[in-house]
């Protein structure tokens, strides 16, 4: 198995990922989504299907090589600052790479939904390679605060939240994270794509899809002013014990789409209310609704890997970087 702070208000200058960190992929351009993809009805979920070359976990061998030293383009690659060609993170050591990530920590508001406790720093740790992300519920009686949005502590640490996000920004590509996904009832883990104001759009796919129910997943595609928001059952439980894959494929082609897959199965796709073009973050997330029941103390959530494998498609928009305003900080 692949193994998966001061309030900063300003652009922070983002560092590029040498070879030697096992980060860099092979620069591979997809410019149409795969023939599987072709063949699912618009948002109609599928118990078949096999991963296309887009998305496979990274080998770890040495055919991974550095883009700009082997010659190939790097076109349609949305990371700032002239980084390369694919991101790989399995969590070693003991603390975040802060040249690659930024942990959430104050408000972060969502699709109109809020964590009631904030996001925390002390929710996020990488511990035994896995970062462990905590989620506090209405029984927690600990140290942990967040931040309100002047930045004072907040009174208590109840239904605080963890996420963290590039700091690089992607376009099209597969976006995939894989560890033990589930928790209490309430608890949320969720991959999302979007930029640092999401008010333009997002794609997100969460666990569990509803009821706290391990056997569904939602999935949702946003634009500036609509949502295409489901739930789709699996046909098996997430909640055994075992490591699963939340992913997806986003498509920036003339055939703009977003396919999503639940351990390497083809579950659904979307055409309608997806984002802009323009680059965004990956971010990891565990967090309890402000309107969902938290009657636990602590839940904790164990991811072995994520990585970004991006496609290059032709309707890429490489933007530069925005204010990051209160809520991401430096590990």
């Amino acid at each position: 198995m692949v193994k998966l702070g001061l309030c900063m208000t300003a652009c922070i200058g983002l560092l590029g990922c040498s070879a030697a960190e096992g980060t860099v992929l092979a620069h591979r351009e997809r410019s149409e989504p795969s023939a599987l993809d072709a063949s699912l009805p618009d948002g109609s979920p599928t118990d078949s299907g096999s991963p296309s070359d887009a998305g496979s976990i990274p080998d770890a061998g040495p055919a991974r090589v550095d883009a700009a030293q082997s010659g190939e383009p790097t076109r349609g690659v949305c990371r700032i600052s002239g980084a390369r060609d694919g991101f790989y993170e399995n969590f070693d050591g003991t603390l975040l790479d802060a040249s690659r990530w930024l942990v959430a920590h104050g408000p972060v508001t969502f699709a109109g939904s809020t964590a009631r406790g904030g996001f925390a720093r002390g929710n996020v740790e990488v511990r035994a390679g896995s970062l462990r992300l905590f989620v506090r519920g209405d029984r927690y009686g600990g140290d942990v605060r967040s931040i309100d949005r002047r930045g004072a502590a907040l009174a208590t640490g109840k239904r605080s939240a963890a996420a963290i996000a590039t700091r690089d920004l992607f376009g099209s590509g597969t976006y995939q994270i894989q560890g033990l996904l589930t928790g209490p009832a309430a608890v949320q883990l969720a991959i999302w794509f979007v930029r640092d104001d999401d008010a333009q759009g997002a794609i997100d796919l969460t666990t569990p899809g509803q009821n706290g129910d391990y056997g569904h997943v939602r999935m949702r595609t946003r634009d500036a002013s609509t949502v295409e928001d489901r739930q789709f059952m699996l046909g098996k439980n997430l909640d055994d014990g075992a490591s699963h894959i939340l992913r997806f494929d986003w498509y920036t082609t003339s055939s703009k789409s977003v396919s999503f897959w639940i351990d390497d199965e083809l579950r659904a796709k979307s055409m309608r209310s997806l984002p802009p073009s323009a680059a965004g973050r990956l971010w990891i997330v565990a967090w309890v609704p402000d309107d969902a029941i938290a009657d636990f103390d602590t839940a904790e959530l164990r991811l072995e890997n994520a990585f970004v494998t991006p496609f290059g498609n032709d309707g890429d928009v490489c933007t530069d970087g925005e204010l990051l305003g209160p809520s991401l900080t430096l590990p």
